[in-house]
């Protein structure tokens, strides 16, 4: 009986570790990547389970890269508004309290991009949505709607003359001419408004209401 306790000792310590390489297996196949297999003996095991903690880590850093660069515009460094749709909705559009939802178009880039050329187009873009951080004073109501279009975010708004005295500020940060790479470059940027509940209770609603409001806002421009 001693002797069986022993065998049965022994060969539980040495599948031990094999199990222990399963499962963490089943973990990344899973999507699990910072497993981590412990195996302090110096044998063929703790080779393997030394190549597969190098595997997770290495898969779990490019599963990082794929997610921040979904998530994040790469020449702004701001949140992507339709990567982070449900973070907005869960966060702002719930209750009755108003909340104002701003479109913001740099309108004179493509222009830009041609006279200049790309490299000053996107520094240009740069600072244009560090300014526009800026005035807003909250990077996380800001977020990239793509190419030259930005939304920022009011929430909890008492009455429009404070969304107005807002949009008033955010112009006046574009008031003056960009010095971009020693050369001034002068902004054009158009706002259009939406406002939850009353123009939509859904993100879609309100950035469709915010692209129509843009556009007339254009066109008054033009006129």
């Amino acid at each position: 009986a001693l002797i069986s306790s022993i065998l049965r000792k022994r060969v539980g310590l040495s599948l031990s570790p094999i199990d222990d390489i399963l499962d963490s297996i089943d973990e990344i196949k899973r999507g699990k990547f910072d497993v981590k297999v412990n195996v302090t003996e110096n044998n063929e095991l703790k080779h393997v389970a030394d190549a597969i903690n190098l595997m997770s880590a290495e898969i779990g850093d490019q599963m990082d890269l794929v997610y921040k660069s979904f998530l994040y515009d790469a020449m702004t460094g701001l949140k992507n508004r339709r990567a982070c749709q449900q973070e907005i909705e869960d966060q702002y559009l719930k209750g009755s309290e108003k909340t104002a939802f701003c479109m913001i178009d740099l309108n004179n880039l493509k222009n830009i991009n041609v006279t200049k050329g790309l490299p000053v187009g996107d520094d240009l873009l740069r600072a244009f949505a560090d300014r526009l951080v800026e005035a807003l004073g909250q990077k996380e109501r800001v977020y990239s709607n793509g190419g030259n279009e930005f939304l920022f975010i009011l929430p909890r708004i008492r009455a429009l003359e404070s969304v107005e005295a807002t949009i008033l500020k955010v112009f006046d940060r574009f008031r003056l001419p960009i010095d971009i790479r020693n050369v001034k470059v002068d902004i054009k940027c158009n706002i259009g408004v939406a406002v939850y509940p009353y123009d939509g209770r859904k993100l879609d609603e309100l950035v469709k209401k915010c692209d129509t409001a843009l556009f007339k806002a254009k066109e008054q421009g033009d006129a």
